[in-house]
């Protein structure tokens, strides 16, 4: 128990480092865009735009954040100690969100419910670390394609190069980016959530798989 509280604190704690650090990496980055078409496409159209991006990029990500306005999305967050540092920064970025339980499937259901509900009726959008939470790298899961086909919403694919930076070394290869550093951001062809799953998941592989890693 003592355990479990002191882990809790740790990832609370974690949670306005994080998010104060991509402030700070935000503030003091060098940003250039790239494929500005697809994203103009995207906003144009409507909103229920699902970003999606690989696990790596998750830190370099925040940071972008920075530049939406966070009560625009919604988002899926795991419950218990190990989600709080997620949670501290969905409620900072003012992101609503709903929580998922690890082995409950009911309350899981309930979480993507209702994401899509705010994205159907209200217009939100949401991200997806497509390979979360734990892998394989760069291995698109179905989650993404269920949130895309039931909100009707469009996948924007986005990566995020960025030249001074850190490798943790885990099985996503996370990527710390470093103050000043030069971020290149690079949208992919968006994928519409009007077909079926499989082909969604393919698309969403195909269109990621085809932005430049340097």
């Amino acid at each position: 128990m003592l355990f479990d509280r002191l882990f809790g604190l740790l990832n609370y704690l974690s949670g306005y480092f994080f998010y104060t650090y991509a402030g700070l990496v935000h503030h003091t980055a060098r940003w250039s865009y790239e494929n500005t078409q697809f994203h103009e496409a995207v906003y144009a159209k409507r909103g229920r735009v699902i970003f999606t991006y690989w696990h790596e990029f998750y830190l370099a990500f925040l940071a972008y954040g920075y530049f939406m306005k966070g009560e625009d999305f919604t988002c899926i967050a795991l419950g218990g100690p190990k989600g709080r540092g997620f949670r501290v920064i969905a409620r900072l970025f003012g992101a609503s969100m709903y929580l998922t339980k690890k082995g409950d499937k009911e309350v899981n259901r309930r979480a993507v419910a209702g994401v899509i509900k705010e994205m159907h009726e209200l217009g939100k959008n949401t991200f997806i670390a497509v390979d979360g939470p734990n892998g394989p790298a760069r291995q698109v899961k179905f989650g993404v394609a269920k949130v895309a086909e039931q909100a009707e919403g469009v996948i924007l694919p986005i990566k995020l190069l960025v030249s001074g930076k850190i490798r943790i070394p885990r099985w996503d290869s996370q990527i710390v980016p470093l103050p000043f550093a030069r971020i290149r951001v690079i949208y992919g062809e968006p994928v519409f959530g009007n077909q079926d799953r499989a082909e969604i998941v393919a698309k969403t592989a195909c269109s990621l798989h085809a932005l430049p890693d340097k």
